[in-house]
């Protein structure tokens, strides 16, 4: 049996954005050359979960390796609180995308063993950021294979520079059909896009349809930047 190499690109940039989908993180990273990245990574959220009976821990934990939608599940002792003077039994469960998440604590918590969960009120984003250790515009270094899938990041000690990052900036303003001053985003409709420049004059104006609007916005960023 052969394998093939795989080949490994290095490049270094400040974190631009992170979002998380299904059991997917995306990253955007503004190279030193100026240029875009994106890049991908595995994502597997977790939670902690305290029982009721802690006799029952083990129990639990070999139920939960047959769910469907469980990737892993570790029996660990853990601090519940700041507070906290003694770490507890607590089980670790990771959950096999951010679809299921929600999923399998409501069948957990249908089998009436759960005392309480810990960890689940955190947003998807802000668990991938703790688990890499990185802040939004950090200076890293990362390594990534062929389809852009994420192989290492490290995050850089860029203290001392005085060039801010090469980011690029737009201002513009979004108004809502509703003249309400709380516009709901689900049910209002953007009837307009305007982009200023940095002297607060009107550069652009995109109008019509929200479909539209949209279309014609996201082209002209992508133009800009």
């Amino acid at each position: 049996m052969t394998h093939r190499n795989v080949r490994i690109v290095r490049a270094v940039g400040w974190l631009l954005d992170v979002h998380v989908t299904d059991d997917k993180a995306v990253l955007w990273l503004k190279l030193e050359n100026g240029r875009s990245l994106r890049v991908t990574d595995l994502y597997r959220p977790d939670f902690y979960l305290e029982l009721k009976e802690r006799n029952k821990l083990h129990e639990l934990a070999n139920s939960l390796f047959n769910h469907p939608n469980v990737f892993g599940v570790a029996e660990e002792l853990k601090f519940t609180s700041i507070n906290a003077k003694e770490r507890i039994p607590a089980l670790h469960v990771h959950i096999d995308s951010t679809w299921n998440f929600d999923r399998v604590i409501r069948d957990i918590e249908k089998l009436g063993l759960a005392k309480k969960f810990y960890n689940t009120d955190i947003l998807h984003v802000q668990r991938y950021l703790f688990s890499k250790g990185i802040s939004p515009t950090n200076k890293v270094q990362v390594q990534y294979d062929e389809n852009k899938r994420l192989v290492n990041l490290q995050v850089l000690d860029d203290s001392l520079e005085i060039e801010p990052p090469p980011f690029t900036w737009m201002i513009f303003e979004v108004e809502m059909d509703d003249a309400a001053s709380s516009p709901k985003v689900e049910n209002d409709a953007i009837s307009k896009i305007m982009v200023w420049t940095g002297g607060c004059k009107r550069k652009k104006t995109f109008e019509g349809d929200e479909e539209g609007i949209l279309s014609r916005f996201a082209d002209y960023i992508g133009k800009s930047d």
